[in-house]
């Protein structure tokens, strides 16, 4: 087999090979798929689910001072440290003003994984995913500036935003049932972009949104809707995904240093005001952490947050179209219940009291998980509070357990 396809989704590759031959194998016999059929060279589609999609930009467009500055601009996306990651980018658009650029990572281990097999069993190995492919066939069909494109598989969403005939931003999610799925409706509902889809009609139909269908150019028989887009795709597999690592060694590597004192000068001096906007990036990361903390109090029932603010929206949207009762809770009384509910022997830290209707949230500490767990049975068992939830436990430095309490009162 000379050419093999890899399309990796949530734990297993499709694969396609250069004569047609077509099937899934599951992630963990993927090295005793690759020795059996002896390839020469491999083309590794990552599900955009696989890595981390970022659009940066900044006021200069020379590349050393881009990879000078990236790890400090990316380290607080990152759900580990940069040194954990490969990274690959490229500009999006430039002028003497500055740029934009698309960053993806991956993670070293998967990376290193990949380039030891082809390695061992020598095979060329390359790398593009499926947000790229979505996007560069399309656009030679659609003529607008900007739009979202969204690609529906059996239990797969991918959603692209397109600005300016450019690949600015993009989502995804797999699911497994309709709850899950409608996650990226807030998305869409976000930009105000006409949406063009393709994919599953049956997903479509669940979201119960609007957008126009885009045909593919040939008719396919009806399979796996993955295969049937990375055989009309390969044309448009790009290939030139190249990996680097970005570690506190590499800001400076050999080539650097050994640029003229002048030219190192100059590239400190022109970098140096963008570095020092790393401390504001880092409070607005705080920031968006802090968004993400009280959108799950707020919303306890959403299990994946995509979007925070559009989220919040919809749910406002969905309790302001829903009848309800004023009623007159004593929130003295309230309180008293609360307390009286709480076991005797357990010694409880209230931070936050908040009373709205007949719904209580609570912020309170404990002193260990044996507490916890006796505070919540005794609730469960009251008839003055129905629809307890416990939520963000964490140990504290003082060694105590602080967790968040929701639940409905019923004593009036």
């Amino acid at each position: 087999m000379n050419r093999l396809f890899l399309y990796l989704k949530k734990n297993s590759y499709i694969f396609i090979s250069k004569k047609g031959e077509t099937g899934e194998i599951g992630e963990d016999k993927i090295e005793d798929f690759i020795k059996s059929k002896k390839v020469k060279e491999i083309i590794l589609i990552l599900s955009k689910p696989r890595f981390f999609f970022r659009k940066l930009s900044f006021p200069f467009s020379d590349r050393k001072k881009i990879e000078m500055v990236l790890p400090g601009e990316i380290e607080d996306s990152l759900p580990d440290e940069v040194g954990k990651f490969v990274f690959s980018w490229d500009f999006i658009k430039k002028d003497k003003n500055g740029c934009s650029i698309f960053l993806i990572a991956v993670r070293k281990e998967f990376y290193d994984f990949w380039k030891n097999l082809s390695e061992k069993y020598n095979f060329k190995l390359s790398f593009d995913t499926d947000t790229f492919l979505l996007f560069n066939f399309f656009k030679n069909y659609i003529k607008q500036e900007n739009y979202l494109l969204l690609f529906l598989d059996k239990d797969y969403v991918l959603l692209d935003v397109v600005e300016e005939s450019r690949l600015s931003s993009s989502y995804s999610l797999f699911f497994d049932n309709e709850k899950e799925l409608e996650g990226i409706i807030p998305i869409i509902n976000s930009k105000d972009y006409p949406l063009f889809w393709t994919g599953e009609e049956k997903i479509f139909n669940i979201l119960g949104i609007n957008g126009e269908k885009i045909q593919l150019p040939q008719n396919f028989p009806a399979e796996n809707f993955s295969i049937i887009y990375i055989k009309q795709l390969k044309p448009y597999i790009s290939q030139k995904i190249k990996f680097l690592i970005l570690t506190e060694k590499e800001r400076f590597s050999p080539s650097f240093i050994a640029l003229p004192l002048f030219s190192l000068l100059f590239i400190l001096f022109t970098t140096f005001p963008y570095i020092k906007l790393s401390k504001e990036r880092k409070e607005l990361a705080k920031i968006n952490e802090k968004i993400i903390n009280v959108f799950k109090q707020t919303c306890p029932d959403v299990k994946k947050i995509i979007s925070p603010i559009s989220q919040i929206k919809e749910k406002i949207k969905e309790i302001s179209s829903l009848p309800f009762e004023i009623t007159n809770v004593n929130v003295l009384k309230t309180m008293a219940d609360f307390i009286r509910t709480v076991p005797e022997d357990i010694k409880i830290e209230v931070m936050q009291f908040t009373l709205t209707e007949n719904r209580v949230f609570v912020s309170a500490k404990v002193n260990d998980l044996k507490e916890l767990k006796k505070f919540k049975e005794n609730f469960e068992k009251s008839e003055l509070f129905s629809d307890i939830r416990v939520s963000n436990i964490s140990f504290q430095q003082d060694k105590k357990i602080s967790f968040n309490f929701t639940g409905n009162y019923y004593g009036r």
